[in-house]
Order: C-alpha cells, then sequence, then structure tokens
C-alpha cells in the first residue's frame, strides 16, 4: 500500500511539473522523484525483477539533486521526464507488491486444554 501511494505521488508531482513548466520547482521535482525511485528499486529488487531495478536506479540518479545530472529546461529533459512519468505509470500495474502476513500471537493461547 505504502508503496502504490509513493508510486501515485511521484506521478502526480512528474505531471505537476509538466502542467507548471517552471525551474524553481525542479529540486523539489528531483527530490521526490529520486527518493520514489529509490523506493521503487528496491520494490523490483525484492521482486526479483532485475531489469526494473536498474530502470529505476538510472532514474534516481538522473533526478538526484545533490547530483544534478538533468534539469527540466530542455525539450530532451522534458522527453526524458515524460518517459519517467511513463515509467511510474507503468510499474502501477507491473510491480505488485507482496501481502504481508501476520504474524502469530504467541499470547492467544488457551490455557488449560492440553493436547495429549
Amino acid at each position: 500500500m505504502r508503496t502504490k501511494i509513493v508510486k501515485w505521488f511521484c506521478f502526480a508531482v512528474l505531471v505537476f511539473a509538466f502542467i507548471s513548466y517552471r525551474s524553481y520547482f525542479e529540486l523539489a521535482v528531483g527530490g521526490v522523484v529520486c527518493a520514489g525511485a529509490a523506493v521503487l528499486a528496491v520494490q523490483a529488487y525484492r521482486a526479483g525483477m532485475r531489469l526494473w531495478t536498474a530502470g529505476f536506479l538510472a532514474i534516481a540518479f538522473l533526478f538526484n539533486p545533490a547530483i544534478p545530472a538533468l534539469h527540466l529546461a530542455c525539450s530532451l529533459e522534458f522527453f526524458t521526464a515524460v518517459l519517467t512519468a511513463e515509467t511510474f505509470a507503468v510499474s502501477l500495474w507491473v510491480l505488485k507488491s507482496r501481502p504481508q502476513l501476520s504474524v502469530l500471537s504467541i499470547t492467544d493461547r488457551k490455557y488449560g486444554t492440553c493436547l495429549l
């Protein structure tokens, strides 16, 4: 559930970046997309999808605000941002979260019953 929220949030941030197309949102967009791509890279790695892992690590590198490799000012970078939004959208259906298993409680025993 949390990863689905991360996917939708990153997708919404990228759509907002397309609509506004302003350079002063670039740091915030880069930080959100980088963090979201890192979370999804871990999810893809746990699911055994190595190609998706490499793709999301590349997205995290491109949108890293600490080492800016991408600026949303040119048309090539804008195309990269559109491709990234499509990747987040496709990951909503391809990468499924594993269900959380419930933990057995040791305090829920029936005292007084003995199975012999």
